[in-house]
């Protein structure tokens, strides 16, 4: 293990030497006819923004999968709008059932499984003529029992960051 994070210093270093991922490395100047400097101002820079996602990419993994959760529970969001401007106000008689319960909605069994998330993961919490508050629950891996909520207003939150 001790190598291998020497070794990917390496080449996070040497990527960076050479300009990739890390900026425009190439040496600018303001009159295209004069050579440019070769001083060290015009080597390239490491943003503390790049080494994180270079050296450690297996961090946008909750993030993958808190967006697994996000596009689900948009997709349910969507169709609860669709219901309501149609029908005048959401549909309460689905309080407290999970998505693949529900049959009213424009969304077919298996449009929200995902790697973490499934349809029976996806529940409608509160459900009134107005308002509403949508939940993903994990049921894999890392996410299990990991929650992204969603409210009429648009308001993000859970326990999965």
């Amino acid at each position: 293990m001790k190598y291998f994070k020497t070794y990917s210093v390496c080449i996070v270093f040497a990527l960076c030497l050479w300009g990739v991922g890390c900026g425009d490395a190439r040496p600018t100047s303001k009159n295209p006819d004069s050579p440019a400097p070769t001083t060290s101002a015009n080597a390239p820079s490491v943003s503390a923004s790049t080494l994180p996602s270079v050296l450690h990419p297996f961090q946008e993994v909750p993030r993958a999968m808190r967006t697994e959760a996000m596009n689900g529970l948009g997709t349910i969001r969507n169709a609860l709008r669709e219901y309501k401007m149609e029908n005048g106000s959401y549909p309460t008689s689905i309080q407290g059932q999970t998505m693949n319960n529900v049959t009213i909605l424009n969304v077919k069994p298996g449009d929200l499984a995902g790697k973490y998330f499934t349809d029976s993961g996806y529940a409608f919490s509160i459900v009134t003529a107005n308002d509403f508050l949508l939940t993903a629950t994990g049921y894999n891996g890392v996410v299990k029992d990991k929650t992204v909520t969603l409210d009429s207003d648009g308001n993000w939150g859970g326990t999965l960051q």
